[in-house]
């Protein structure tokens, strides 16, 4: 009997980590729904807006963060059966750019911890441990951004042998960000995670990494005459706008579109990256 490969095992391995995160955020929002204690702890919760401000009032209502988790099931599942579809198609055509396409689904799944968060926080189980939660899901976000340059850099053909030495050198940039960035331990936010003590800093490098992926897809259309790149420049920027609204807590109807945008994004970049490196001659 065939046994599966390394690279499959780890697949399937993630995969599994990935839904077991996603099934968890739904069942806490289910105990959220009839734990009245719970509903108490989550108005007490500082409001997290957009631009990193934060309102005069320093709470926010319980009904604003079952959005923010309801935002948060809906885009990691989407993600962990998503990414099913992609390796089906890196079986087929293993290019670079679906690869690094694939580690960016799986750091959407990463969303999921900030479920398991907020039931620790809740259930005031093992408060230490949502410190290192809160910087694995800003490591996370890195790391998707950062696996979205990659994809755009392999469009523009910049050919790297080793694969999978760039992938852990993405890893272990994102870990060091994440590690390095200050945190204040004391305010657990609206979001999920804890604040961060730079988010000025984070926000503008989140930002200028959105620019250079959106600007290298878009590089690599004019270079090599072909308008899907162009879509899929545009579709980045779908993906990048999509993860800030649920990284925050908004209004609801601008929340609800979080979820949407990155769903239409991932949808958009795989049918035109198996459209381009699916055909023959593209190879």
């Amino acid at each position: 009997m065939r046994r599966p490969s390394l690279r499959g095992t780890a697949f399937y391995f993630f995969f599994a980590f990935a839904l077991l995160l996603s099934l968890i955020s739904a069942a806490v929002l289910v105990f959220l729904c009839f734990s009245a204690r719970a509903r108490e702890v989550l108005e007490k919760l500082p409001f997290h807006s957009f631009w990193f401000s934060y309102p005069a009032y320093s709470t926010t209502g319980s009904i604003a963060c079952f959005w923010v988790l309801g935002a948060v099931v809906a885009v990691s599942l989407f993600a962990a059966f998503s990414v099913l579809r992609a390796r089906s198609m890196y079986m087929r055509s293993p290019s670079p750019a679906l690869l690094y396409f694939i580690v960016y689904i799986f750091s959407v799944c990463m969303e999921g911890l900030r479920g398991l968060a907020i039931w620790l926080y809740t259930a005031e189980r093992a408060i230490p441990l949502i410190v290192p939660i809160s910087r694995a899901v800003y490591a996370s976000r890195f790391a998707g951004q950062l696996a979205l340059l990659l994809t755009a850099l392999a469009m523009l053909e910049m050919k790297y042998k080793k694969r999978l030495v760039l992938l852990g050198v993405l890893f272990l940039v994102s870990f060091a960000i994440a590690v390095s960035i200050p945190m204040d331990n004391t305010t657990f936010l609206s979001s999920f995670t804890y604040k961060l003590g730079d988010e000025q800093g984070v926000g503008f490098a989140d930002l200028a990494l959105g620019i250079l992926t959106a600007a290298g897809m878009a590089a690599a259309g004019y270079a090599r005459k072909r308008g899907r790149f162009y879509l899929m420049a545009g579709a980045s920027v779908l993906l990048f706008v999509g993860r800030q609204i649920i990284s925050f807590t908004v209004p609801p109807v601008l929340l609800a579109a979080g979820p949407v945008l990155i769903g239409t994004g991932v949808v958009v970049f795989l049918m035109e990256l198996g459209r381009v490196y699916g055909e023959p001659q593209s190879g």
